[in-house]
């Protein structure tokens, strides 16, 4: 019992204010609490049904946690399933069923692996799907799409697909393609669709069109370029589109796709050529707004050195490009024209460019004395790969000019409005040989920038082997093309 100084009176303590002074938290708002539980939640990816993290971790802690947890329904919207659980699929039902339940009017999301099991407890709740990403096995696909392409799945908007004998998960290189239909038959508000695995796409573009894609990513190897061209002109609000293209047919020309074709809301484009030209592709492609280009061209051992619609491509869009990686077969000049015309770049990789020789590396090496004519001032991270006419006293000489500590600093005293602030940070080195034992992070005047905050990756030819390294092309090479959106809500 407390005494009440101000009136005499005597009464129990309640339970909430038993807890204020237990912990500071447990004062805290339904509201906040629920607020904080959802900062639990897995930053990358979707929880588990484990009662070692969140959520289920948050309803064992007291009485008052549980009724918090179990009443806010985001908590509950997404769910990670794979096929681990020692009952299987009557377990796994059980678990999305009271999931669903906790979840109230949310919108779901699922990321599923490996079998068709897994698939079947979902499929009941299909009409409030908002998110799939799974793995799945041949059959599992199969029921997947037929379910989806009946119009069953009207809210959903990420869907990223992978298939298990195909690679990268399987070494069998000769798995039939899948079929897929663009736009994605019956998810009409799609508006990310990832497919990691070969496919044959089909257009149905002459019926509709896709204005609700935000982000279409081809990791398989049988698109044309004529179904990426399709792809660009019938989904108006593209923002990323990566493709690669095996199949070899050259661009053709119809009076449907004679013109230039106004990419106004396009950001993100990577294309992969194998055995294909370009043709007149980039010549009528306008992207205005493209911020990342990445392009591929491999395979073609008869063609001339030289692609020069890539550097028109540039300066016709005019964009504010901030990130370029090609692998093309340019010369040196269409190597620096394209430099030129992306002013604003702050990452830069350059991979088996023929041409690429240390005149090139001058030309990148900043100069106080001509601020004007310095190309690619913004440069925060540099890569070079399979250069074989690159010297290592070139490479150390453009750093130095770049590097300017860990904050920066100007390098004119003669002008000052028009100063410019080193940013160069990141330096990676694949398959340059400066000779044995030699590397360029042992120099003294560059191992004094690593002290202070340089990063330098080296992978010198004696020591790479495609196996190993691996992780080390996926960490930097591929990120900006993942789509990490697992957030719920309702």
């Amino acid at each position: 019992m407390e005494a009440d100084e101000a009136h005499g009176q005597t009464h129990s303590p309640t339970p909430h204010s038993a807890r204020a002074r237990a912990a500071p938290i447990a004062s805290l708002s339904f509201e906040l609490l629920s607020q904080v539980f959802l900062e639990c939640l897995p930053p990358d990816g979707l929880p588990t049904a484990s009662i070692t993290t969140a959520p289920l971790l948050l309803g064992r802690i007291c009485s008052y946690w549980r009724s918090v947890a179990f009443s806010t329904p985001q908590l509950w919207a997404g769910l990670e399933l794979d096929d681990s659980f020692p009952n299987g699929p009557t377990k796994h039902a059980l678990v999305v069923k009271e999931w669903t339940i906790r979840a109230g009017s949310c919108l779901l999301s699922y990321h599923l692996f490996f079998n068709a099991q897994v698939l079947d407890v979902i499929l009941p709740y299909r009409s409030r799907w908002r998110h799939i990403e799974g793995n799945f096995e041949p059959n599992a696909w199969d029921t997947f799409y037929s379910v989806v392409t009946r119009c069953a799945a009207p809210h959903l908007r990420y869907l990223n697909i992978g298939i298990l004998s195909h690679p990268p998960f399987s070494s069998h290189r000769n798995a039939t393609p899948i079929e897929v239909t663009i736009p994605f038959p019956g998810a009409s508000q799609l508006q990310s669709l990832f497919l990691k695995t070969d496919c044959n796409t089909h257009n149905f573009f002459d019926r509709m069109d896709a204005p609700s894609l935000r982000t279409l990513v081809f990791y398989g190897t049988n698109a044309s370029l004529d179904s990426c061209w399709s792809c660009l002109r019938y989904c108006p609000n593209l923002e990323h589109f990566s493709a690669t293209c095996q199949v070899k047919l050259p661009f053709t020309i119809t009076p449907e796709n004679d013109h230039v074709l106004e990419a106004n809301q396009l950001k993100h484009l990577r294309l992969t050529l194998h055995f294909v030209d370009t043709g007149p592709f980039l010549d009528r492609l306008h992207a205005p707004a493209l911020e990342k280009l990445e392009f591929n061209f491999y395979n073609l051992p008869e063609h001339p050195i030289g692609v020069p619609e890539l550097s028109h491509f540039l300066k016709r869009s005019g964009a504010h490009l901030v990130d370029l990686n090609i692998d093309v077969p340019l010369t040196r000049d269409q190597i620096l024209d394209c430099l030129h015309h992306t002013p604003a770049l702050t990452s830069l990789e350059l991979h088996t460019v023929q041409q690429l020789d240390d005149h090139i590396i001058q030309a990148l090496t900043l100069r106080p004395e001509i601020t004007h004519n310095n190309i690619c001032v913004e440069l925060q991270s540099l890569t070079l790969a399979d250069g074989s006419d690159l010297s290592i006293e070139a490479i150390e000489a453009m750093i130095l000019s770049r590097w300017g500590g860990p904050m920066g600093r100007t390098s004119s005293s003669k002008a000052p409005d028009e100063d410019w602030v080193r940013k160069l940070g990141h330096v990676i080195l694949i398959r340059l040989d400066f000779g044995k034992d030699i590397l360029l992070s042992e120099r003294p005047k560059i191992l004094r920038c690593v002290e202070e905050g340089l990063q330098v990756e080296e992978q010198p030819p004696e020591r790479y082997d495609s196996d190993s390294s691996e992780d080390f092309y996926s960490s930097w090479r591929h990120g900006g093309w993942s789509d990490n959106t697992t957030s719920v809500s309702c």
